[in-house]
């Protein structure tokens, strides 16, 4: 689940486990009881799911909370007139003696995992809460409690206690009101600080019946999930708990400060309102500016563009007729290649037919300088043959 804290504020995305005290926000490790508690005093107080944050200032509002988680009491404190008590220590509160200085002057009182812990009987301390209230306030609370059976109630005579820690483990010891000592062993406690010495175990009946009895009449138990503030229940029970006199109402002094919050705050808008129309105006002013000079530029670049397009056009026309005389050139040269071609193969074949005639021509050289060889030793021959004496005799004789 996504959620966010209505605690600290954090955005929580892809939680997974959502056990009652189970610590699952990123921020302030808020679990669903305690986001449950805020979300329900947020219900009570005014109506909405708010965060703590969310929550309008109003010093006029007086609460109390009982031992409260500090990731949210500072918080309160800084919206209302709230102080976080202690049983243990300073601001000391014991909710089961109750001054009555402070009957009637909360709007409203936090208990979470308390009544539980105070001592017997837990009537007394719901009715103490009931008087700590005025008549239009609100007690929220958690508590454990099982969803039926019979509350269990471990000190029922509880008066005079102490405990002792021995080697097995811690013991109570009493002295009830008739001066009778009781010990008591396997004893239960809860984290936290102070007294967290499980007194009783409560059912959801029991609960109503002893807040009823305490005079409350209006009574709500937060069963309901509320998702986007990571509320999802795991059971049924042990849930917050809202509990009323009478149905809730701002005091005068309260409403007479959110009025005069809402006034302000309509004021400020106002002036925000003001200043955000002049901001707006000047910014328009701005814009339409900026807009006529843009438009004029664009108008310009429109210009370009055309003339790129023209151009654009012109080069492709040109590209088209380079491609063709291209096309033309490449089928010429496919002609001259094959002109050359044929051109080469009647010039190797005249080159053969010279090599023939070269070595015919060749032959009959050496044929014709075997032949004049000849000729010339025959005529040698016959200058020897006209010069020997027998020829001369023969010329002599005209024999010759």
């Amino acid at each position: 689940m996504d959620f966010i804290c209505n605690v600290c504020g954090t955005s929580n995305t892809g939680v997974e486990n959502f056990g009652r005290e189970v610590p699952n926000c990123g921020g302030c490790l808020s679990t669903v009881r305690i986001r449950s508690l805020v979300y329900a005093l947020s219900m009570e107080l005014f109506g909405a799911p708010l965060t703590v944050l969310d929550f309008p200032v109003l010093k006029g509002l007086r609460g109390v909370g009982m031992t409260d988680s500090e990731s949210y009491a500072r918080t309160l404190a800084a919206k209302f007139d709230y102080r976080n008590t202690y049983f243990d220590r300073e601001p000391h509160l014991d909710i089961t003696q109750l001054d009555p200085k402070l009957d009637g002057t909360l709007d409203f009182l936090i208990s979470s995992e308390v009544f539980e812990h105070v001592k017997p009987p837990v009537e007394q301390a719901f009715a103490n809460a009931f008087r700590f209230l005025q008549p239009n306030g609100v007690l929220i609370m958690t508590v454990p409690y099982g969803p039926s059976g019979a509350a269990v109630e471990h000190f029922p005579q509880l008066d005079d206690a102490g405990l002792v820690q021995l080697r097995g483990g811690p013991v109570l010891v009493n002295r009830t009101a008739q001066g009778e000592i009781q010990t008591f062993e396997n004893l239960v406690f809860h984290g936290g600080h102070g007294s967290t010495l499980e007194m009783r175990v409560l059912t959801e009946g029991d609960l109503r019946r002893a807040l009823l009895a305490a005079g409350f009449s209006e009574l709500r138990f937060y069963t309901e999930d509320y998702e986007p503030f990571g509320i999802r229940h795991t059971q049924t029970w042990s849930l917050p708990v809202a509990a009323r006199k009478q149905p809730f109402a701002f005091s005068e002094s309260v409403r007479a400060e959110m009025m005069r919050q809402f006034v302000d705050s309509r004021r400020e808008v106002a002036s925000l309102t003001a200043r955000l129309e002049h901001h707006i105006d000047k910014e328009y002013a701005e814009l339409y500016a900026s807009f006529v000079q843009r438009t004029a530029w664009a108008h310009g670049l429109e210009a370009d563009l055309n003339e790129a397009r023209e151009t654009i056009r012109n080069l492709q026309a040109e590209l088209d007729s380079r491609t063709t005389w291209a096309r033309d050139l490449e089928q010429q040269l496919d002609g001259a290649t094959q002109s050359a071609a044929a051109a080469y193969a009647e010039v190797e074949e005249r080159t053969r037919w010279a090599q023939e005639l070269d070595r015919n021509f060749q032959e009959r050289t050496e044929w014709a300088l075997q032949l004049n060889r000849r000729i010339e030793d025959l005529e040698r021959e016959l200058r020897a043959l006209r010069a020997a004496k027998w020829n001369r005799l023969g010329h002599a004789l005209r024999l010759v």
